[in-house]
């Protein structure tokens, strides 16, 4: 028996893709006030960064396959090469998962407290931030590095993607 449709429509890493483009793009028009609605997007965008990997992974041709066997070793590479994607991955299980078994201790999300100067009714304003354990980063940042990662990765890499003649146009 097949299995039946559970995607909504996305069906290749090029759909996934363009509803990361979308969750960045969302979240950049919202105000990071430290409130859910917030938190809620940059959550949903964070997941979508991350497994953006599964749909690129699914879809390497021989070449891809060789590099990334399996998903692990796709995992691995991408950790170690974009501190926003790790950043990514630990948002994602966090708030998908009650109990966390491998998590990054140095990474955090926190609400920060700025008090502002001057004339403004406003005295003090509270944002999301996200703490790789040296910097302190603004979620929309963390999407926006993350969304330039795989563009840049799909471009370069599309040979290892499997799909003839498939380049990427964002």
């Amino acid at each position: 028996m097949t299995m039946p449709p559970k995607s909504l429509g996305i069906s290749t890493s090029r759909d996934w893709y363009h509803k990361l483009v979308w969750e960045s793009r969302r979240l950049d028009h919202l105000r990071n006030d430290g409130g859910y609605e917030f938190a809620y997007s940059f959550i949903n965008a964070a997941l979508t960064a991350w497994h953006m990997a599964d749909w690129v992974h699914a879809e390497f041709g021989d070449e891809g396959k060789a590099k990334f066997p399996q998903m692990r070793h796709l995992h691995a590479y991408l950790q170690n090469v974009s501190g926003y994607l790790t950043i990514c991955r630990e948002v994602a299980d966090g708030s998908k998962h009650a109990v966390l078994r491998n998590y990054d201790p140095e990474i955090g999300t926190s609400r920060v407290s700025v008090q502002l100067d001057g004339e403004s009714e406003i005295r003090e304003w509270v944002m999301w931030c996200i703490d790789d354990g040296a910097v302190k980063h603004q979620p929309q940042q963390v999407i926006r590095s993350a969304l330039y990662f795989w563009t840049d990765f799909l471009s370069s890499d599309m040979k290892c993607w499997g799909i003839p003649g498939s380049g990427l146009t964002v």
